[in-house]
């Protein structure tokens, strides 16, 4: 179960989202969820089909910063 999904960064065609995810003892942990996005051929937007997770804000700001420009 999730919840409390909140864009707090965005470079190019990555995105990062905190969100908080309930453990089987129940307790809410924040975790962070890189999305991407991705041009076709025909030049649609599309969200990229990965979604990297990670346990600390830092790591997914490092993830972010590698970002591509959307081209």
């Amino acid at each position: 179960m999730e919840r409390n999904e909140t864009l707090i960064a965005e470079n190019g065609a990555r995105r990062i989202f905190s969100f908080e995810k309930k453990d089987p003892e129940g307790i809410w942990n924040t975790c962070y969820r890189g999305r991407e996005l991705m041009r076709t051929r025909e030049g649609e937007v599309l969200e990229a089909p990965s979604d990297p997770l990670f346990a600390s804000e830092d790591k997914a700001r490092e993830w972010l910063q590698t970002a591509a420009p959307l081209g």
